[in-house]
């Protein structure tokens, strides 16, 4: 009994809680009522402190990939940072040409094809000038771009040596070849020219997998050349070549012709694409030039895709960052906003417009749209304020806030239009803002959850987009609840005066309704719930297939009158039964009545108390009350029919919503019900969970990075060329190893270095390691010294072989890092296999971590060392990005679900109800996730925020039906069900709507990251919805929780949203048929003040009471 109290004590705070905030809403309308001008001029003045934030100064703008979607801290990061530490000296940037024929599939390697290949090169290397523009990619050589000359004390005064500056003027150093390119001409062959015979067709020749040009220097055909194809051959090779590749035993040195020999190799006779590779030094002297000269080789070679019989394809190393940057700043997708902002209005004037003046909201809607733009605008301008960065994404932030905050204004809308009973516009407006501003907040709240844990994210595009968009829809609530609720203020005061409109009209409500009304006072009697739940009485009552019997039973104490025992058992009986209420007959006095309302609607005039909402503060303490998942409905009195029809035809012909309302209720829920149609639904949704969970197994993780390229970009198609031709290796990653005193000169560390080169070698993922160090150990002039296990010996014979220029190993000088005469640590090239996406390179990346780790656990024995690898490429930080996604998505996730748990169930008064709307939120994360297989939308850090963010839209469209069903009065879960979806069906539906017209226009972007998001918040909305109208219906139509019956302890009616406990003193005499004035008095005792009740009818004609 402990636990169960103390459940039930949580409970009964968390009743309190939500009818403290109904409360504190009510107060809040008051307020606004009041003073609406007021509080629009204070929410207007609001506005001017965020727009400091966009002054340039302070607002500071951040792009490039690097920046926005890679870990600002990760392992690839920090190697990286080693990497640049040891070779700071020789850091350089590649930048690539790819080159293809026009049409596709000819031969580029041809005497006439080779002739336009080098004419590209000449003018990539400012050689030749561009024969569109007459532009040659070149840099003037002043201070900016020529520093080196002017730093010089001993040119002061002079002019530069040279007035331009090409490639070859700021190249990466290459000891052999003077610049680091690899290209066909590198390869060496002008040099085959001349050794071929005359006549004969271009040919490069393999040695075991490398072509090496005359001064030796290996390139790796399978990186420069794309779809080449290759045959073997017997050739006559110089001997000086061969001799530094192969031993003596795999060639024939030539007795009639010396100095060359004869061997068997392989011939390169037929290519098909070709890639040029550039590479500048990277040092931050240099950044201007690096920059301005980048830039111009690519601006060239966009102006020239065609080129002769040439298609050429061109990348500069910061090229994407370019792209990415005017990709996401294009005047296309900025225009974007004020079309999303045109559209909503539009929908929202649309939708609340009518032809009666005095009840279109279409003011009101514009004033909500207002709301939220001026929302978006201080959700930018303070965060700003405080330091934080505007970045691409933060395009998105518009899109999203207007959306879901013109979600809002139709809930707030249509609780509007449900008040119309109330006797003045001041309470119609406290009764608006008591019966949804717990919806509002709770979405708000879960939506700003969700955007709170993105922010958590460590990339900084998703980070910055979560806080922009949290600011937006916490400014978005505070102006709907000021501006935008002072504005529907105003209209109710404008409404009930009648106030006279353009279009004319005059009062368009049931008048003989309205004077019933107030004579009897009918809505003093009956909450919002009530009045929805007569609506659907009403609305359905010639509609005899979905018509239910609507008999509802109402708990009094069981002492005061002989037959409430009866009516006790039967509430107890019938909360252990099923859906529908079976009301037993009750016999009093030898009269028969229908119901226990009819009995007690003949105890006491039904119009004569104030009741409303749920039952609370019930009394726990009988030893037979058990803990109930909900508190007790106290609901509606059963009413006379003329009244109930009074209510029905008392709301306005053209009331907001009013159209929306009954399609719901005499069509939709008409269909949605039946049986066999809830059979349906349950089999087609459970159809939905398989094949979301298949593709979940399709479902491709990563951010590839020619992704990020608009449509239009020219760097498409590069990708396309290096994608169909040039894909069967990758770019090359540098390893290298960390330690200031591994002892290179022993043994024992070359043997642990060559099973290292051996294990990454036989790795299939892996095309070539080349290792410099291993080949001189191999070397049998330099086998002596290099295993000698001698320091002094070892790094004197190495030094002498990487900087004799006549030596094989020249190529490899700067790739070795010296302290002083020791030989520190070096670099080796790997060049891994082309991969088709990026999660296959982040599953490549992790198995060449576990080689790693494996050679650092290495002891250290007499044939062994351990070593410490690294490897860095630029782009193993997004790699690394693809590594850690699927956990954080999970994390994400379940932080998110956590906390949306803890707020969806301390609002929702039902215990059950709240885990089925968590149900609902789990349902439509697997979907979106499953469905994003289907729509070609990987698994990254983009999707991953979206993923998140849809967890507050789930919880928005199945919370507020949830919360309706909990509060509604109908006695069967259908009607309760089709009472929920009169009061939220249309703002639920129109809430969608509007979300989806505020990213529509997304849909149209050429940027890939605006895709994306329209894409996934699509999937959010579409099937946001079809689990909240469709499946959660059924649900809770089915299993959804009723109210339980619980006895009280006195003479007792409970009412709610602090109504005064009301004690009846003296029965009323059930055979007087008319009550007059001075019968009337009847002693009531009200918070233990005694006060008389006035229960007459203003012109004293009687009460139809129900016999």
């Amino acid at each position: 009994m402990g636990i169960i109290q103390k459940i039930n004590d949580v409970m009964d705070f968390k009743e309190q809680f939500v009818d403290k905030l109904n409360v504190v809403f009510g107060d809040w309308a008051l307020f606004v009522y009041d003073r609406p001008y007021k509080i629009i001029v204070c929410s207007l003045l609001l506005s001017l402190p965020p727009a400091i934030g966009f002054v340039p100064p302070i607002a500071k703008w951040v792009d490039g990939a690097d920046n926005l979607y890679s870990l600002p801290v990760s392992e690839a990061r920090n190697d990286g940072i080693i990497h640049d530490h040891y070779f700071q000296d020789v850091i350089s940037q590649a930048n690539f040409i790819a080159l293809t024929s026009e049409p596709p599939g000819q031969n580029l390697l041809t005497w006439d094809m080779l002739e336009w290949v080098r004419q590209v090169d000449d003018i990539a290397r400012g050689n030749r000038a561009d024969p569109t523009t007459g532009q040659i990619v070149a840099l003037p050589a002043n201070e900016m771009y020529y520093p080196e000359w002017f730093q010089d004390p001993s040119h002061e005064g002079l002019e530069p040596d040279k007035k331009w500056l090409r490639y070859d003027d700021m190249c990466a150093p290459d000891p052999v070849t003077g610049c680091k390119i690899q290209s066909v001409f590198e390869m060496g062959i002008d040099d085959m020219k001349l050794m071929l015979d005359e006549g004969s067709a271009p040919e490069l020749w393999m040695f075991d997998g490398l072509v090496f040009n005359s001064l030796r220097k290996g390139f790796c055909p399978n990186f420069v050349f794309g779809d080449f194809e290759k045959k073997n051959c017997t050739r006559q090779v110089p001997t000086t070549l061969i001799s530094q590749i192969f031993s003596p035993d795999r060639y024939t040195e030539l007795a009639d012709k010396p100095g060359y020999a004869e061997s068997n190799i392989e011939c390169i006779y037929s290519v098909k694409a070709m890639r040029f590779t550039y590479e500048i030094w990277d040092k931050p002297e240099f950044t201007a030039r690096e920059l301005a000269w980048e830039w111009n080789l690519y601006n060239v070679f966009q102006q020239n895709e065609y080129y002769g019989p040439l298609h050429i394809g061109a990348m500069a190393f910061r090229t994407r960052d370019d792209e990415l940057s005017k990709s996401t700043a294009e005047s296309d997708d900025v225009i974007f906003v004020v079309y999303t902002f045109i559209l909503l209005v539009t929908y929202a004037a649309i939708i609340n417009f009518n032809l009666d003046q005095y009840r279109s909201k279409a003011l009101s809607s514009l004033c909500g749209s207002l709301s939220c733009l001026l929302g978006l605008y201080a959700g930018l301008g303070v965060p700003a304020l405080w330091g934080t960065v505007f970045t691409p994404t933060a395009l998105v932030c518009p899109f999203i806030v207007m959306g879901v905050g013109a979600d809002d204004i139709f809930v707030v809308i249509g609780s509007y239009a449900l008040a119309y009973g109330e006797d003045t516009p001041r309470d119609r407006c406290a009764v608006t803002l008591r019966g949804c501003g717990v919806s509002v907040v709770m979405t708000t709240v879960t939506n700003v959850i969700a955007f709170a844990i993105g922010t958590q994210t460590q990339y900084l595009s998703i980070k910055t987009f979560c806080i922009f968009t949290l600011f937006g829809l916490l400014f978005s609530l505070i102006y709907e609840l000021t501006l935008f609720f002072a504005v529907v203020c105003i209209e109710a005061q404008k409404e009930e005066a009648q106030m006279a409109c353009i279009c004319g009209g005059g009062l368009s409500s049931d008048q003989d309704a309205l004077d019933r009304k107030k004579r009897y006072n009918i809505f003093d009697s009956i909450s919002t719930y009530q009045v929805v739940s007569v609506l659907v009485e009403e609305g359905v009552k010639d509609d005899s297939e979905f018509l239910m019997e609507l008999k509802d039973p109402i708990v009094i104490t069981e002492h005061r009158f002989q037959w409430m025992n009866k009516v006790h058992k039967w509430w107890i009986d019938f909360s252990k039964r099923g859906n529908y209420w079976h009301a037993p007959d009750v016999k009093k006095d030898d009269q028969l009545f229908s119901s226990a309302n009819e009995a007690l609607t003949d105890a006491l005039p039904a119009s004569g108390v104030a009741l409303r909402g749920n039952a609370r503060m019930i009394d726990r303490e009988e030893s037979y009350i058990k803990f109930m998942p909900r508190p007790l409905i106290l609901d509606r009195f059963d009413l006379h029919p003329k009244l109930k029809a009074d209510v029905y035809r008392m709301e306005p012909p053209h009331n907001v919503g009013k159209t929306w309302r009954t399609f719901f209720m005499k069509h939709y829920c008409h269909y949605l019900l039946k049986p066999w149609v809830k059979l349906l639904v349950l089999i087609l949704f459970a159809g939905n969970l398989g094949v979301s969970f298949y593709g979940l197994t399709q479902l491709q993780q990563g951010l590839e990075m020619e992704d990020l390229s608009p449509d239009n970009s020219y760097l498409k198609q590069f990708d396309h060329m290096v994608n169909e031709y040039l894909s069967e290796v990758d770019l090359p990653v540098e390893m290298f190893y960390v330690g200031d005193d591994i002892p290179w000169h022993e043994s024992r560390v070359i043997e642990t270095l060559r099973r290292f080169v051996n294990v990454v070698n036989d790795d299939p993922g892996n095309f070539l390691l080349n290792d410099p160090l291993t080949r001189m150990a191999d070397d049998a002039a330099l086998k002596p010294s290099l295993m000698s296990n001698n320091k002094t010996e070892f790094n004197r014979a190495l030094q002498r072989a990487i900087s004799d220029p006549d030596s094989a190993y020249k190529q490899f000088e700067l790739d070795f890092v010296w302290k002083g005469e020791t030989m520190m640590t070096f670099r080796q090239q790997l060049l891994p296999m082309g991969t088709t996406g990026s999660q296959e390179r982040a599953g490549w990346m992790l198995q060449l971590r576990a080689y790693e780790e494996e050679f650092r656990q290495l002891p250290i024995t007499n044939t062994t060392y351990p070593l410490d690898p690294h490897f860095y490429n630029y782009l193993l930080v997004f790699y690394e990005s693809d590594i850690t996604i699927q956990k954080s998505v999970i994390s994400s996730l379940t932080t998110a679900s956590m906390a949306l748990l803890v707020v969806t169930l301390m609002l929702i008064p039902d215990l059950s109800s709240g885990l089925v709307v968590i149900i609902i939120m789990f349902l439509i994360d697997v979907a979106v996730i499953g469905y994003m297989s289907f729509w070609d939308v990987p698994l990254n850090m983009i999707s991953m925020v979206i993923l998140v963010i849809s967890i507050g839209f789930a919880v928005d469209y199945s919370a507020h039906l949830c919360y309706a069903f909990v509060n509604a009065v109908g006695p069967s879960r259908d009607v309760r069900v089709a009472e929920a979806m009169v009061l939220v069906g249309t703002p639920l539906f129109h809430g969608a709507m509007s979300n989806f017209l505020g990213i529509v226009m997304l849909g149209f972007s050429t940027s890939y990251i605006l895709r994306i998001f329209f894409k996934m918040m699509t999937l959010v909305v579409l099937l946001g919805i079809s689990h909240g109208l469709i499946l959660l219906p059924v649900v809770l139509g089915t299993w959804g929780a009723m109210a339980q019956a619980v006895p009280v302890s006195s003479n007792t009616l409970h009412a709610v949203n602090d109504e005064p406990v009301i004690k009846v003193r003296r029965k009323i005499d059930p055979e007087s048929l008319e009550v007059r004035e001075t019968a009337l008095n009847d002693e009531i005792q009200i918070e233990h003040r005694i006060e008389p009740i006035d229960l007459s009818p203003k012109d004293n004609t009687p009460i139809p009471l129900r016999r």
